[in-house]
């Protein structure tokens, strides 16, 4: 057992105990009070209220039962407990303080009064002011011939420890206020002004040399910023980094690596507070954690700029940033910024750690590429086995499946933009999204994560990534030669479609609207890959004679038979949604009625009657075009002729067993 639960533990036996002894003494104040009503004439109030002489008696024990839920008295209703406002450690109070959850609950905080917001505006001010006002001073030593080189800046350190020193004694006599705050933050601004000036301008510490004094003055300050809880300070430090990090201009990997351990400290700053029974307020710890990851995500946008200036291997500080990825993620399980909150969990926990590794892909190219997808997927199996059932978690879950499938699509685009085609390089991508979904769908039916969400980000990722084939399959200009890859991508992503339509888990809780569009999506894909499919297999069989010509008579013949089957196919679907029993349709299928159905079979009929006449008569010509047309045709009669049985359903559930109707059933002016 912790320090805290065993706080908890004794809080709760104080509790217990001055309960007991509220009741005990409110007994005596009820056997008192029956005694003197016995004694008095019978003029007393009838209802059994005590006097107004009577009402010293019970006065001096009022606080103490009001300060507990008092117990219910003899001759009163018994009532629920009036919850008072949420106790507060005092100081000099010899009992433990109060559980953390019971008043990180009870109330967001109080709202700032007119003059405390006038009081933090002074401070800040303040602080640019005196830290200005420093400045100028300097400046002036200078121009009269003071102060040198060395003076100036031996004069700015002794002036920022002066500003230090004055706000820890300050803050430990009077304890911490927004002018402290100030203090401590002039202290830092200077002393990061000393260091730019000793550094980069003077150039008498190297590059590595004045990131090493920066991440020493940077731990110092958080050392204060941990022993005082005040996380003020680190946002204070967080937002004068975002400039410094350009006037620093770092250009090697090292010097680099380690200004990124900045934001790492502010993290570990965020858990030793947190681990105090007294911690800083939750949304003041969020806004430092989400100031973190965005200082780190700045950062390596910052080497992905520099990168193109200056040649040089950045990955120490990728993988720094990676670092960072799974410090949120943790912070967030072992030391919450909020209890209950789901929107923060996810802003700390997946947003902020998301847009870090988003922002890596500037320092990496060629088969780097593949690290953000990598770290993306251990993220989400990160997110699923800290922590299981409780609904924050599933969130998480839910966040970094949704991220995972466009951090992959960087990776396509990259084999795809190339000037010379190469089939292995653009299928490689493909292929491994596609088993990649093909996992995510098995998971789905094990893990409590969002399935709307997490199916409709994978199917938006996966219709990015088959843009190339969804364009050579639309029109017929745009075949791809006859290759292997591709005709593997065809089939693989057929088989995706139906591995995916069978898990019928996954369809039957969602409701009738969101099955509809993807099913529309699973028919645009299932026509992307029968045309891939047929057009590979006809210019691998059939290939171009000649190399000047990319596009083969055998990849156009099965560009013509592979539209064909999707018309008939699509027209097929839609005849027996409309003229199948949607009784037998829907068994163990929730949502699915007569209603729907039909309207389902009456969409695609006009999608494949769209299809035969915008694309089909255009695009297709000979023995194909011909097919498609007498078969959906047909098919369309079929619905017309056979669609009138459905004035007359048989009732499945009470079939006649002997093939005939009974004469209550059976239509009037019918014979036998």
């Amino acid at each position: 057992m912790n320090r805290h639960d065993q706080l908890i533990a004794q809080s709760r036996q104080t509790l217990g105990e001055l309960r007991a002894t509220t009741a005990r003494a409110q007994q005596l104040i009820d056997d008192l009070s029956h005694t003197l009503d016995s004694l008095t004439p019978p003029s007393v109030d009838p209802a059994g209220h005590a006097p107004p002489d009577a009402e010293p008696v019970i006065t001096p024990v009022q606080p103490a039962a009001a300060a507990v839920a008092t117990p219910p008295q003899p001759n009163q209703p018994t009532q629920p407990p009036v919850s008072a406002q949420p106790p507060v450690s005092l100081p000099g109070y010899p009992g433990p303080p109060p559980p953390m959850q019971d008043w990180v609950a009870a109330s967001p905080g109080p709202r700032l009064s007119t003059e405390q917001k006038v009081i933090r505006a002074a401070a800040v001010l303040g602080s640019l002011i005196t830290f200005i006002g420093a400045c100028f001073g300097v400046a002036l030593a200078i121009q009269t011939g003071l102060l040198g080189p060395v003076g100036r800046a031996v004069g700015a350190l002794l002036f920022a420890l002066l500003l230090l020193g004055v706000g820890c004694a300050v803050d430990l006599r009077r304890g911490p206020s927004p002018g402290v705050t100030a203090l401590y933050a002039t202290s830092f601004l200077v002393l990061l002004a000393d260091l730019v000036y000793a550094g980069p301008t003077k150039e008498w510490v190297g590059t590595l040399g004045t990131v090493g004094l920066f991440l020493l003055a940077w731990a110092l300050f958080l050392a204060v910023a941990s022993w005082r809880r005040n996380l003020w300070l680190v946002v204070c430090m967080c937002a004068a980094v975002f400039p410094y990090q350009i006037v620093l201009w770092p250009d090697t990997a090292m010097s680099c690596a380690l200004t990124m351990a900045a934001p790492l400290l502010v993290l570990t700053c965020t858990w030793v507070v947190s681990t105090r029974s007294s911690g800083a307020k939750p949304r003041l710890t969020l806004a430092v954690r989400l100031l973190a990851g965005a200082l780190l995500a700045w950062q390596l946008a910052f080497a992905g700029i520099m990168s193109v200036l200056v040649v040089t291997a950045l990955l120490p500080a990728v993988a720094v940033g990676y670092a960072g990825v799974f410090m949120l993620i943790a912070g967030e399980r072992y030391f919450p910024s909020h209890e209950d909150d789901r929107a923060a969990d996810i802003l700390a926990a997946v947003a902020a750690p998301a847009v870090v590794v988003l922002a890596s892909f500037g320092l990496l190219e060629g088969g780097l590429l593949w690290f953000p997808p990598a770290v993306s997927a251990a993220a989400a199996l990160t997110a699923g086995l800290l922590s299981r059932g409780a609904t924050s978690n599933s969130d998480r879950l839910t966040g970094w499946l949704i991220v995972t499938p466009f951090t992959l699509l960087p990776v396509a685009f990259e084999a795809q933009s190339r000037t010379l085609r190469e089939p292995f390089a653009e299928a490689l991508p493909v292929l491994v999204f596609i088993a990649a979904s093909a996992a995510v769908v098995i998971v789905l039916r094990f893990t409590p994560a969002s399935r709307v969400a997490v199916l409709a980000a994978w199917t938006l990722a996966l219709f990015s990534i088959m843009l190339p084939l969804l364009f050579s399959v639309l029109d017929s200009t745009l075949i791809r030669p006859g290759a292997a890859y591709d005709l593997a991508q065809g089939v693989a992503l057929g088989a995706l479609i139906l591995f995916a339509g069978t898990r019928f888990h996954l369809w039957r809780p969602m409701p009738s609207p969101v099955r509809g569009l993807f099913a529309g999506a699973a028919m645009v894909l299932g026509m992307v890959a029968v045309v891939t499919v047929c057009a590979s297999l006809g210019g691998l069989i059939a290939p171009s004679a000649s190399p000047r010509y990319v596009t083969s008579p055998g990849a156009e013949v099965g560009f013509f038979i592979g539209h064909m089957l999707v018309s008939i196919a699509w027209m097929a679907l839609a005849t027996w949604l409309l003229l199948r029993w949607p009784a037998r349709i829907g068994y163990g299928v929730s949502g699915v009625d007569d209603r729907a159905t039909r309207v389902a079979g009456l969409v695609i009929a006009v999608v494949a009657t769209g299809k035969l006449v915008l694309f089909d008569m255009a695009s297709l010509s000979g023995i194909p075009r011909v097919i498609t047309f007498i078969v959906c045709g047909l098919l369309l009669i079929a619905v017309s002729v056979l669609g009138a049985q459905r004035r007359n359903p048989v009732n499945p559930a009470q079939p006649d067993t002997a093939g005939k109707t009974s004469p209550a059933e059976r239509p009037s002016g019918t014979c036998r």
